[in-house]
């Protein structure tokens, strides 16, 4: 099985020490797998399993696509799936080997990816109180911090992340509620989760699925307590947002929705 590794970092020269042990470790301990890696950087190289690749906005929502691009024109490495996380993601192999166990034994799963916590309580509780919430179909699909996608499916029913995920003009800022407080927040992200319903709009046979029982620890980035609670806020009119827009069915994403093995 082939599959690539798809990050991205802001280091203007160099990767983050963080990042580049994730990789190190996925490509020796995932040895049974054909591993190459794309990160989405600002600057561009090749170093050995690691392909760079410029963009001028690396964290931007949809800059993922850019490797996907890469992989698809230069056609040096034909992956059967793609593992994309954030480096503020604590995870050891076998989380990752598991998400590729998902994606071998089921030809109709689109994405598997892993529920999260926080060590900050406050937070810890909003994700919590919101995976409870079956009412938020943002929190049951998994979200590019941590997850796996089948290459072919993703190619074929949704091709790459929506730009409207960008979030610019004509959208405005959107009241969100944080700590019971009214905050604004911008209306972008969610591009994991509306390229899922794009695919569960065009088949009825596509699947996708959140681990249960494992949570993956997820850091909070020094001084952005306050964007990541609104982060969290806005997933949910977001994505409803952008799925009315494109006019993809909340049915059919309900519908693709696999809970504990069974649809």
């Amino acid at each position: 099985m082939n599959i690539a590794l798809i990050s991205r970092d802001i280091g203007e020269k160099e990767i983050s020490k963080e990042l580049r042990k994730q990789i190190d470790n996925l490509i020796v301990r995932l040895n049974n797998y054909n591993i190459k890696a794309f990160i989405v950087a600002k600057f561009e190289k090749e170093d050995g399993k690691i392909k760079f690749i410029k963009s001028e906005n690396p964290a931007s929502s949809i800059s993922m696509n850019l490797a996907l691009d890469y992989i698809k024109t230069k056609k040096e490495f034909k992956p059967d799936a793609f593992f994309v996380w954030s480096k503020e993601v604590h995870f050891e192999s076998e989380d990752v080997g598991k998400l590729a166990n998902e994606i071998k034994n089921n030809e109709n799963l689109l994405v598997v990816g892993y529920k999260f916590k926080h060590a900050d309580d406050d937070a810890n509780k909003v994700l919590n109180d919101n995976y409870e919430n079956k009412d938020l179909i943002a929190y049951r699909v998994p979200w590019n911090t941590c997850a796996m996608w089948n290459y072919e499916l993703f190619s074929k029913y949704a091709g790459k992340f929506d730009e409207i995920t960008l979030g610019n003009y004509p959208f405005q800022n959107i009241p969100v509620i944080v700590n019971g407080t009214i905050r604004t927040t911008e209306h972008k992200g969610m591009e994991d989760g509306l390229a899922i319903a794009q695919a569960a709009s065009k088949s009825m046979d596509i699947k996708f699925k959140l681990i249960e029982g494992i949570r993956l620890n997820w850091d909070i980035r020094d001084g952005k307590t306050e964007d990541h609670f609104k982060k969290l806020a806005r997933k949910e009119p977001v994505m409803r947002n952008f799925m009315v827009m494109r006019n993809y069915s909340v049915g059919d994403l309900e519908n693709a929705e696999i809970v504990d093995g069974h649809n």
